[in-house]
């Protein structure tokens, strides 16, 4: 009889900029009668900023586990789970009651277990106590293992908590909200109160911050922490909303898409919460809601682990065409008018559709100052005036 058992560890590995994404682990088979950790990789980015005012800093490190089990013969005797009724739901069913041992009547390899398991968490973000599983097989029967952190107690209260801080948000959304409303007002949730976590981002050994549970309920999060918190809201709310991940200037990254109208839309919550470099104040931003692949594709490249990439073509949710600050073109008479729409608020965004346009923007107001001639920012009264500015996304953020 071939015995074979296998730890995964769904592990958070810091990358140069720190934020956490889950990987597929990955799956090796010895000889028999051996044991032998599958490691998982995951890494992370932070926005990185492309103006002095909003940068993150990160390390890069890997993590690996080797705990395994010694299994034998008598286990293939134990109640035991037929796959036929599908191996997704089945683990899903079980993983929702918090069971934390499941067999199977059959030998399932290794591979196929972590890739469902997977698949599972990554549509389920409320399964956030799921972080390390032995698998174990022989040629008649199979077997996962979760290797729990927390006691039921603990699990049910932290479950709890879970639940509350997702109603404090639902609640704040107007029941006949459209689907665009109800994601810009999660979006704009999650960036205000939550804290990217640059010590989990700069010391691995930390493993925190990766979570639903860390972003809603902690408060603090990478970005595998801030996409898991959205998708998981955005489903409570209705809304088909997934995770995709990929490379961004170099390192591992997380981010959501969601669908409306039939149509898919890429959001970054990381990238619109900013870190101040200089120890000011943190902004909101919405450079990267609703954005199509063009704009996406100029910070990243999307992985090929995904098991579903949308295609995301349509501009029409776009936060800045939503709100009529998206230019064709520039001019100071269109600059105008949208600070003009802006008054009484404390922060003007402006998108511009092309690099021209946008660096003509920065040159003529910023560089030349013509900003104040402006007849909006004159009646604004305001004598002192910031900025930041996403060169990658062509977007001028004004701070009154």
């Amino acid at each position: 009889m071939k015995i074979h058992s296998v730890t995964v560890l769904l592990a958070v590995l810091i990358a140069l900029t720190g934020c956490g994404s889950v990987d597929v682990p990955e799956y090796v088979e010895q000889e028999p009668q051996t044991s032998l950790a599958a490691s998982a990789e995951t890494a992370s980015a932070s926005p990185a900023a492309t103006s002095a005012e909003t940068t993150k800093a990160t390390k890069a490190t890997k993590a690996t586990a080797a705990k395994t089990e010694a299994v034998t013969e008598t286990e293939s005797s134990a109640p035991a789970e037929p796959v036929g009724t599908g191996l997704y739901d089945q683990l899903l069913t079980k993983l929702s009651a918090r069971e934390t041992v499941i067999r199977f009547s059959e030998a399932i390899p290794g591979a196929t277990l972590n890739q469902v398991v997977n698949e599972v968490l990554r549509d389920h973000p409320e399964l956030f106590w799921v972080q390390r599983w032995t698998t174990t097989m022989s040629s008649s029967w199979s077997k996962l293992e979760f290797n729990v952190e927390y006691s039921d107690r603990e699990l049910a209260e932290m479950s709890e908590k879970l639940n509350a801080a997702m109603q404090t948000i639902i609640e704040q959304v107007p029941a006949d909200a459209d689907p665009y409303t109800k994601a810009l007002i999660v979006h704009d949730y999650l960036v205000l109160h939550t804290e990217y976590d640059t010590a989990a981002a700069s010391d691995p050994e930390l493993m925190t911050s990766v979570s639903a549970y860390d972003c809603l309920v902690t408060h603090k999060a990478v970005c595998s922490g801030y996409s898991k918190a959205y998708q998981l809201v955005m489903q409570r709310l209705g809304l088909e909303c997934g995770i995709c991940s990929g490379m961004s200037r170099g390192v591992s990254h997380a981010w959501n898409y969601v669908q409306i109208g039939g149509r898919y839309y890429w959001v970054d919550v990381t990238f619109d919460d900013p870190v101040a470099s200089d120890g000011g104040e943190d902004t909101l931003e919405h450079s990267y809601f609703m954005i199509n692949d063009e704009m996406l594709l100029r910070t990243r490249e999307i992985g090929s682990e995904d098991p579903f990439v949308p295609v995301c073509d349509a501009l029409d949710q776009n936060y800045y065409v939503r709100n009529g600050a998206f230019l064709e073109a520039y001019s100071q008479e269109d600059a105008d008018a949208v600070i003009a729409r802006m008054e009484g608020q404390p922060r003007v965004e402006i998108m511009f559709r092309t690099a021209e346009a946008y660096h003509e923007a920065v040159t003529d107001l910023l560089d030349n100052k013509n900003i104040w001639d402006l007849p909006a920012i004159q009646a604004s009264g305001s004598a002192d005036l910031h900025y930041k500015l996403e060169d990658d996304m062509y977007v001028l953020i004004l701070l009154f």
